[in-house]
């Protein structure tokens, strides 16, 4: 890596930063660092890549996520940034990404607890004028977690949608006894790391640097309602009794699961499937990708969520941790 040197050339400053990742924890470290990037999700699918090694495997997902996300702004310069990660956990020679379903992370939980395993983060860094490619490899310690401790994180729903099925900055970190390495780099995105390879490109990570947040758009969007609330019950015909007596509200005759209030206004959804959160309604389903950019601006994160084909909504985060949807209506 390249090291500042008298009578070198100051590094440039960094003009844009955009971070090719949907993750709210890697977004997170990046503005507790002083960093606000703008957040371009890549929509690479994991899958189908394969590696030799689980190291190489994640190195190779930060590069294809960061020149999906460049290919798709077009031409940058050579102070214009795009920067992908993504992460494995290696247990056993065997690389482990997001388990997606309870029965796959309590299989893994039930292998790494009580041992070690290496998390493996890839950075790529893409400029107009070059770019660069590193991993950072940290040894995590887990707790040997018993059954019923497994079954009550489980039923967070977090360790589903995480790279070796646990976290360092939420619920998981009771779990972890210790690492060896960078601890940022098993949330999701390495800061040494990270300044390196900019530094190696001629750029200064200072620069990227902001004492606060850039300024959201100003007033509510005249395109936004809150549309429903979402409950989880566990008897939709119970709860519809007791809400509609309690709200005045009356059940949609199209769908029972909806409760609708005298006039017009937000409905009630009862769902014994889905957790509690907002949903959010656009006047039209064109207006979803704008109203996420404006609500990332205030301050919203992109939700670690597995989206289907032709999905008409986006889970984001509030800036406290509750996810909820922007909905195309």
């Amino acid at each position: 890596m390249a090291v500042s040197t008298p009578g070198a050339a100051a590094p440039r400053p960094v003009r844009r930063f955009v971070l090719a990742s949907q993750s709210p924890a890697r977004l997170a470290t990046l503005r507790a660092a002083g960093v606000h990037p703008e957040v371009v999700v890549s929509g690479v699918d994991e899958s189908g890549v394969q590696a030799d090694t689980p190291a190489v495997l994640a190195a190779r997902l930060s590069l294809l996520k960061a020149e999906t996300v460049a290919r798709r702004l077009g031409h940058l310069g050579p102070d214009e940034v795009v920067v992908g990660c993504d992460s494995v956990l290696e247990l056993d020679g065997e690389a482990f990404g997001k388990p997606r379903t309870p029965e796959v992370a309590r299989e893994r939980w039930r292998a790494m607890r009580g041992r070690s395993g290496v998390l493996h983060t890839g950075h790529h860094v893409h400029t107009g004028a070059g770019a660069r490619t590193a991993t950072a490899s940290t040894v995590v310690h887990f707790a040997d977690v018993g059954d019923d401790e497994l079954e009550d994180y489980l039923a967070t729903g977090e360790p589903l949608q995480v790279a070796g099925a646990f976290t360092l900055d939420g619920f998981g970190g009771a779990f972890v006894r210790g690492v060896e390495g960078d601890p940022h780099s098993v949330v999701g995105i390495s800061l040494p790391l990270l300044r390196e390879l900019l530094t190696d490109l001629g750029l200064s990570w200072t620069s990227l640097w902001r004492l606060t947040p850039p300024a959201p758009p100003a007033g509510p969007s005249p395109t936004l309602t809150l549309g429903s609330v979402v409950l989880q019950v566990a008897d939709v015909e119970r709860a519809a009794t007791f809400w509609t007596q309690a709200l005045g509200f009356r059940p949609d005759p199209h769908d029972p699961a909806f409760l609708v209030p005298p006039g017009d206004g937000t409905r009630l959804h009862l769902d014994t499937d889905d957790r509690t959160h907002l949903d959010l309604w656009t006047v039209a389903t064109t207006d979803v990708d704008a109203e996420v950019e404006r609500l990332l601006a205030l301050g919203a994160s992109r939700a670690e969520w597995e989206h289907p084909p032709g999905a008409d909504f986006v889970v984001l985060t509030d800036p406290d941790g509750h996810h909820f949807c922007v909905v195309g209506h």
